[in-house]
């Protein structure tokens, strides 16, 4: 079942933003987070299931995720609320 509808964790956001930001692994992104390796994984399944993605095609629909963040053209959670007040 795909999450496309609802809010993403925010913790898998941070994640995608760890990695978008230029960490190389899971073992940096889990440092910046202070989580383990184990602990990413499940967060960037969780955002893969977020995006309806899975299998090898969830790695370019995240490519794609992460590069919309670095654009600035998916806003966090809280900035979504802050646009539709």
């Amino acid at each position: 079942m795909n999450n496309t509808t609802g809010v993403i964790r925010p913790r898998a956001l941070e994640a995608l933003e760890v990695i978008a930001r230029g960490a190389a692994d899971r073992a940096e992104v889990a440092e910046a987070m202070h989580c383990s390796p184990h602990t990413v994984k499940n967060h960037l399944a969780h955002a893969a299931r977020h995006y309806g993605t899975t299998g090898r095609g969830r790695y370019t629909t995240l490519h794609t995720v992460l590069a919309a963040l670095k654009a600035g053209d998916i806003a966090r959670p809280e900035q979504k609320a802050d646009r539709a007040a």
